[in-house]
């Protein structure tokens, strides 16, 4: 049961937007091996993220980049672990420039030593440079 409101939320969470404003978008990532699914939160503060999509594309390394061919498309991408238990992403405007962070929810002690790469592509409403992106990591 826990499985299915997951992905009927994974659906759901994922699907194009036409709303303007900051709005939460629930998604999670499938279960992986012996893992369970992992669900994830982007708590977008601009309103200009349209829809999102999980992917295995864009990298392995931790960071923000350009979908090809794309101007208002971005791959955020990082390296997760096996304790992971849910995902907040926001995006918001700073005063550098636009801004993701990923807060992760982990098992006590945390357990990074198996390194599993999560890649969101961001559709926006308009273009946006992926260099002027930046990315931190708060847990």
């Amino acid at each position: 049961m826990i499985a299915l409101a997951l992905a009927i939320s994974a659906l759901a969470g994922c699907a194009p937007t036409t709303e303007s404003g900051p709005k939460v978008i629930d998604g999670g990532f499938p279960p992986r091996g012996d893992l369970p699914a992992l669900p994830f939160r982007i708590a977008d503060q601009t309103g200009k993220i349209r829809a999102v999509t999980i992917t295995n594309d864009g990298g392995v390394m931790e960071g923000v980049s350009q979908v090809p061919e794309r101007d208002d498309a971005l791959y955020v991408h990082w390296i997760g672990g096996q304790c992971d238990r849910r995902v907040l992403v926001i995006f918001e405007q700073s005063v550098d420039g636009p801004a993701f962070t990923i807060d992760t929810e982990r098992d006590f002690g945390g357990c990074r030593m198996v390194g599993i790469p999560r890649i969101l592509m961001i559709e926006l409403t308009g273009p946006v440079d992926a260099s002027t992106v930046s990315l931190s990591m708060k847990n």
